[in-house]
């Protein structure tokens, strides 16, 4: 059985052999209807658009009682596409891009609770969030390649007090209380006071982190190369040639505690590195071949190619399960906070999944 509210209404959709029935309950009242189909796909085709309609409705799908890949929740946002689906949690809230693809040429941010319920919906200074971050005292958009600072009320172009115009840098993430961005004009690390704390002029198509060391990776002297930096002090610890072929499109990322380096090229493919050796790795066998995103906490490394996740054990990279994006054409934005893992697809949908190890059911 399926669960949608709006905070008054509640809509119960379940099937039962070849019928579909729906279940709406308000002001104490109760209205019941059920229609049969002709076999199992019409069935299940049918099921799956009547949960869209009422999430487009305004509904909230929820199942606090969701197992190890179930969803705890989806929210209808609307206006994804592949490369804007930028989303970041600040102040106990979401805060997801929409783009709004109206007349007034106007993007937008949606306020959501931890319930997924809209607060708010905030008009952007610029269009096109391709990548969000935050810090404990505010949000980093990048608005198509100029980046800005949301402190909750007001917005403000970051680089302006340094004369650094937009245009060279491409991505931001936020750790340990600093915020990076990177690009072709270098590597840029600042605080929450906006005091910028370390400047480089390596030309870095992405960044990652991991519990305490920063990993940037791009191009220098015709070679890929990582450059992997200290977060406390931002002291380069070590540079790791990394021959991944096309870098156009990278997710970067620190695993086992800082000490496995792993990139994800833009033609699917995994690579690893041992940080300490800066020996490159066999890629575990039972990962899949072909990875459009990864992301990982200090259990699990997760995997995402076309709708489908595929969680392993990060210890022994054992299998644990897999089980579907749902709501998603292609791609999709993915990430694990604690057990709870959050996604942002190119349907136009915000989602939270269950990572609980307790009970594991796919």
């Amino acid at each position: 059985m399926k669960k949608f509210t709006d905070g008054k209404k509640e809509i119960l959709l379940q099937t039962q052999g070849l019928s579909l029935i729906s279940k709406t309950l308000q002001n104490g009242k109760e209205r019941l209807s059920s229609k049969e189909f002709a076999n199992c796909d019409a069935l299940q085709k049918a099921f799956v658009k009547k949960q869209v309609d009422a999430l487009k409705k305004g509904f909230i799908y929820e199942n606090k009682k969701a197992e190890f890949g179930e969803a705890l929740a989806h929210a209808y946002i609307g206006g994804g596409y592949s490369g804007a689906l930028g989303f970041a949690e600040f102040e106990d809230k979401f805060y997801v891009y929409k783009c709004n693809f109206d007349e007034h040429g106007c993007d937008y941010l949606i306020v959501l609770d931890d319930e997924l319920r809209t607060l708010a919906q905030i008009k952007l200074p610029k269009i096109l969030a391709w990548k969000m971050t935050a810090t404990k005292k505010a949000l980093v958009l990048d608005l198509d390649h100029e980046f800005f600072l949301f402190d909750g009320e007001k917005f403000s172009r970051l680089f302006e007090a340094w004369g650094i115009t937009g245009g060279g840098f491409s991505s931001a993430l936020s750790g340990n209380g600093e915020i990076l961005a990177c690009g072709t004009d270098g590597i840029l690390a600042f605080g929450s006071d906006k005091k910028l704390n370390f400047k480089t002029d390596f030309s870095a198509k992405a960044i990652g982190f991991g519990n305490k060391i920063c990993a940037a990776c791009g191009d220098e002297g015709g070679k890929n190369i990582a450059r992997l930096y200290r977060l406390k002090d931002f002291a380069e610890l070590c540079r790791i040639e990394c021959d991944v072929g096309y870098i156009h499109s990278l997710n970067v990322g620190l695993i086992k505690n800082d000490a496995i380096l792993v990139v994800n090229n833009g033609f699917d493919e995994l690579y690893f590195w041992d940080v300490a050796s800066k020996k490159r790795l066999s890629v575990p066998k039972t990962l899949p071949r072909s990875v459009m995103r990864f992301a990982a906490n200090d259990q699990i490394f997760l995997t995402y190619f076309y709708g489908r996740f595929k969680a392993f054990s990060l210890e022994d990279f054992r299998l644990l399960g897999e089980f579907e994006c749902e709501h998603c054409v292609k791609t999709a934005a993915i990430e694990i906070s604690s057990e709870r893992l959050y996604v942002r697809t190119d349907y136009g949908f915000f989602s939270i999944y269950s990572l609980a190890e307790n009970g594991i059911k796919i």
